[in-house]
This record gives structure tokens, C-alpha cells and sequence, in this order.
């Protein structure tokens, strides 16, 4: 039963599950329909999309042995990839003229990505919580009470990466400091 559990919990914290459900929740939140779904779809097509074909591909080819990218030795190559995806990103969001909290959001998902990256050099460090609580406190600034519960959220991600066998507890901490850091420093301009 724990094991199921953890399951669902790390599926739903995987980064590209929970960046599309808590940007869903955001743009219909602070925004008119169209412009909702204008933003989700950019996100969709131009972020979540390649990254998910490119991990999918990476699996189905057997360069990568799960979609997790476990094994430290290939996350460079995700990493890089996910860096030239944010960077396109923020690029078709500025040119776009979206709001600049918005911007601000894909910028700090590009960061800890790159820290991520360099953390990976010595030790592997867990994408779902560092994900998980970078989204929890940038929804602060849509709704305490929706950003404290994925705060919340991210610390039940990092136990299930661990119980998974995923992640030690080192790992999860590493993510989890520095989701929490570049969250902390981007929710002030978030608020706008």
C-alpha cells in the first residue's frame, strides 16, 4: 500500500505533471479564459510538450532506463535539453508580450534547471521535489492557501522519491533546497 501510494504521489510531483496542473489552476485564476488558454497552450506546446517527446524518445530508444532519467551519468543530456527548451520558452513568452510574472516563472524553472545541472556533476539531486516546491511557492503569489498546500505537496513528493527507492535523502534535500531558494527569491516577482 505504501509503495501505491508513493506511486501516485510521485507521478502527480513529476515536474511536467505538476508545472501543467499548477499552471492550469494559475492562468485561469488571474486571467480572462482566452488568455488562460493561450498561456496553457504555450506551455503545453512550447515547454512540457518536447521535453516530455524528447524523455519518451530517450526511453523508447534505451538511452534512458525509466522516465524518471534515474541513473546521474544521463541527466546532462536531459538537463541540457530542458535548459534549450525553458530558454525557448522564456523567448516565445517575452516576444509574445506575456506578463512579466509569467516570464519571471519559466526564469526561475530555466534556474534551477541550471542548478540542478551543476549540483549533478558531485550528486544526483531529486527533480520532482526541487520542482514540487519551486511551484509551491510561486503559486504563493495566486493563492496562500493553494501555495502552502503544495508546499506541503513537495515535502510528500520527497518521501515518496525516497520510498520509491528513487532518491536518497540526501538527493531530496539537495532538490528541496533549491526549489525552496529560487521560489523564495522569484515570489516577490510574482506578485504583480
Amino acid at each position: 500500500m505504501k509503495k501505491k501510494i508513493a506511486k501516485i504521489i510521485s507521478f502527480v510531483g513529476n515536474p511536467l505533471v505538476l508545472s501543467v496542473l499548477a499552471a492550469v489552476y494559475a492562468n485561469f485564476q488571474r486571467f480572462e479564459v482566452r488568455q488562460a488558454l493561450i498561456l496553457t497552450g504555450i506551455l503545453l506546446l512550447v515547454g512540457v510538450g518536447p521535453v516530455f517527446w524528447y524523455i519518451n524518445r530517450r526511453v523508447n530508444a534505451g538511452q534512458y532506463a525509466d522516465h524518471d532519467v534515474s541513473a546521474r551519468t544521463k541527466r546532462p543530456s536531459l538537463y541540457l535539453f530542458a535548459m534549450g527548451i525553458l530558454a525557448v520558452l522564456i523567448a516565445v513568452l517575452y516576444f509574445t508580450h506575456q506578463p512579466r510574472h509569467v516570464i519571471s516563472g519559466a526564469v526561475a524553472a530555466w534556474l534551477l534547471a541550471a542548478a540542478s545541472f551543476l549540483v549533478n556533476f558531485k550528486t544526483k539531486t531529486s527533480l520532482h521535489t526541487g520542482y514540487a516546491f519551486l511551484i509551491g511557492f510561486l503559486t504563493l503569489s495566486v493563492s496562500f492557501s493553494a501555495g502552502m498546500g503544495l508546499i506541503g505537496f513537495a515535502f510528500l513528493v520527497g518521501w515518496s522519491r525516497v520510498a520509491l527507492g528513487r532518491h536518497t535523502l540526501q538527493e531530496v534535500f539537495i532538490g528541496a533546497s533549491l526549489g525552496a531558494t529560487i521560489g523564495c527569491l522569484f515570489y516577490q516577482t510574482m506578485l504583480v
